[in-house]
C-alpha cells in the first residue's frame, strides 16, 4: 500500500522508542497493516 511517517519522542519514552525502532529494523512490521480508531474521547477538538 505504501509507507507511513511516524514522530518518534525519545526524549519522552526512550526505551519504547527504543523497542519500536527495533521492531522496525528487524522488518517486523514490514507487510502489516496499521489502522487508525477514532472515538469521541480520542479524537482532536477542531
Amino acid at each position: 500500500m505504501g509507507n507511513i511517517k511516524v514522530k518518534i519522542y525519545e526524549d519522552k519514552a526512550p526505551i519504547t522508542a527504543s523497542n519500536f525502532l527495533r521492531y522496525v529494523d528487524a522488518g517486523l512490521y514490514d507487510d502489516t497493516s496499521f489502522f487508525r480508531t477514532v472515538t469521541l474521547d480520542n479524537q482532536p477538538n477542531d
